[in-house]
């Protein structure tokens, strides 16, 4: 479910999809959850997100803020396969480094 007032400034891809566990539902489960989670930390900020899902349970994702570049974001999960908890918890960290380089924060790189 979107925030009220969300408005759709997002763009997201996916490398790597057959990598993903069936259960996220592909590159397009995936953007829907990183999707989420900004918008209900940045409703209104407009983003690009480009999701790596590479062998060995990891991801990695390059987001672009407002036309500013953040720094590379990595997550691994070393005891297990990727699931989709794991997959809204990197989702959360990306909201998070989005929420914070639209208020001015040190994210950008």
């Amino acid at each position: 479910m979107r925030p009220p007032n969300a408005v759709t400034v997002g763009h997201c891809t996916v490398v790597g999809e057959e990598n993903l566990p069936a259960a996220v539902g592909g590159g397009a489960g995936m953007c829907a959850i990183v999707e989420h989670a900004i918008a209900s930390r940045a409703p209104t900020t407009r983003y690009d997100a480009q999701l790596k899902v590479l062998p060995r349970s990891r991801l990695s994702a390059v987001l672009v803020v407002d036309g500013h570049a953040l720094a590379e974001q990595k997550f691994a999960v070393m005891d297990r396969e990727l699931t989709t908890a794991a997959i809204e918890r990197f989702a959360e960290t990306l909201a998070d480094q989005v929420s914070r380089a639209a208020a001015g924060g040190k994210s950008r790189s």
